[in-house]
C-alpha cells in the first residue's frame, strides 16, 4: 500500500502521515495522528489555522446571491474539498503553504455548492473526519463516504492547474491509499 508514496512521509507501521510546520519540523496533533489542529499558516506560529486563512466569506456570500437554489435562504454554502480536509493534506507537505492558490481553489465555484445546513455542519465533518480515520485504520469507506470522496477527488483533479503541486501530489497519495467497497481507487490516474 506504501508504495510510490514520496510526497507524504509516512511512519511504520500505522501507515499516518508526519505533516511539517513552516520550518519542515514534523509536527504531531494532539492525538499524534496527524496535523495539529493549531498548526498556523503564518510563519510567526499565532493562533491562525489554515482553515482560518483560507476562508473567504465574501467568496461564499457573493456565491449564494448567485446561486439558483430555491432554498439558498435555509441553506449553507459548503466547500465539497472542505478546509478542514484541505488543512490536514497541507499538513502532510513541507515547508509553507501557498496560500494564495490553495485560497484559490478552495473558494473556486468547482468548490462551492449549496447544502442543507446539517450536511454541511454535521455530515461533512463526520465524513472528513472518517476519511482520515479510515486513511489510517485502512477500513473501507462507506458507500455514502465514498460518493462524497469521488466529488471531491473530482473537485481536486478538475481544478489540478490552481492547485499548488506539492499539495496536489499530497492529495493524490491521500485519496490513492484509502479503501473502498469494492476495491477501486477514488483517483482517477487518468486525469492527471
Amino acid at each position: 500500500m506504501t508504495a510510490g508514496l514520496s510526497t507524504m512521509q509516512i511512519a511504520t507501521p500505522e501507515k499516518k502521515p508526519q505533516p511539517r510546520n513552516e520550518q519542515g519540523q514534523f509536527v504531531k496533533g494532539t492525538d499524534g495522528s496527524g496535523p495539529s489542529p493549531s498548526m498556523s499558516a503564518t510563519t510567526g506560529g499565532g493562533s491562525s489555522t489554515l482553515s482560518q486563512d483560507l476562508r473567504q466569506g465574501h467568496r461564499q456570500q457573493s456565491y449564494r446571491k448567485e446561486s439558483d437554489s430555491a432554498n439558498k435562504d435555509e441553506q449553507h454554502v459548503s466547500h465539497i474539498a472542505s478546509l478542514s480536509l484541505v488543512e490536514f493534506i497541507q499538513g502532510c507537505v513541507p515547508g509553507p503553504p501557498a496560500l494564495d492558490q490553495l485560497r484559490e481553489f478552495a473558494n473556486s465555484d468547482d468548490n462551492l455548492k449549496m447544502v442543507a445546513v446539517e450536511t454541511n455542519l454535521i455530515t461533512h465533518q463526520k465524513q472528513d473526519k472518517a476519511f482520515k480515520d479510515k486513511y489510517y485504520s485502512g477500513e473501507p469507506l462507506t458507500k455514502r463516504e465514498e460518493v462524497r470522496a469521488r466529488e471531491i477527488v473530482d473537485v481536486y483533479q478538475r481544478n489540478q492547474d490552481i492547485i499548488p503541486p506539492a499539495h496536489y501530489r499530497a492529495a493524490r497519495e491521500f485519496f490513492k491509499e484509502i479503501n473502498t467497497q469494492d476495491g477501486t481507487t477514488l483517483w482517477d490516474a487518468r486525469r492527471d
